[in-house]
């Protein structure tokens, strides 16, 4: 008789656990597009995050790891430099070399488009980095011998408009970088 009080209890309080549970919304899991962020709410790269409303309107970045670009001409792997995102970053010199990191946005809007890359004497001075939009392409040289200026190894190339649907990206070229180009993220974020 108490076995079975002991499992009717038990069963009682694990019911009444999940209705709780089932009241309110969860998101729990592991959210690797959502990761790489900062400013009052990093969750790192890849992170376990515990439900909250804030994870749920971040829901909009997007991030794209040099793994899903699309790769032309010759680049190496490697991870040997830290703070990287993923799990590595690929960098080149061949100067027919492009990498093509294609998105599409779920919501039309302006949107900061940023870029990660890890600083080295051999990389690139003049790294050319164009923005495909909705408002055409923007072209712009990078000094990839500094740090990045933002948060969490980003560096911004700007704000854009983007509408849905469309297949927009941000391509690297190697031509003329004076120096190794190195890709390792875009991150596309709702702007301010």
């Amino acid at each position: 008789m108490t076995w079975s009080l002991c499992i009717f209890t038990a069963s009682l309080a694990f019911t009444a656990n999940c209705l709780r549970a089932a009241e309110q919304p969860s998101a729990s899991g592991i959210y690797p597009h959502l990761a790489m962020f900062n400013e009052e709410g990093e969750c790192g790269t890849g992170a376990v995050v515990p439900w909250r409303e804030s994870i749920l309107q971040r829901s909009k970045r997007i991030a794209i790891d040099d793994e899903n670009a699309e790769l032309h001409g010759k680049w190496e792997s490697s991870g040997n430099l830290t703070g990287f995102v993923g799990g590595n970053y690929r960098y080149s010199s061949d100067a027919k070399a492009t990498a093509r990191f294609p998105f599409t946005v779920k919501e039309a809007g302006a949107y900061d488009v940023r870029v990660a890359w890890q600083p080295h004497a051999n990389r690139a001075q003049a790294a050319t980095v164009t923005v495909q939009s909705a408002g055409g392409e923007k072209t712009l040289t990078l000094d990839q011998t500094k740090p990045v200026s933002g948060a969490n190894g980003f560096q911004s190339l700007g704000k854009f408009r983007f509408t849905t649907n469309e297949k927009d990206a941000v391509l690297c070229r190697v031509a003329g970088a004076k120096g190794t180009t190195h890709i390792d993220a875009v991150q596309v974020v709702p702007a301010k």
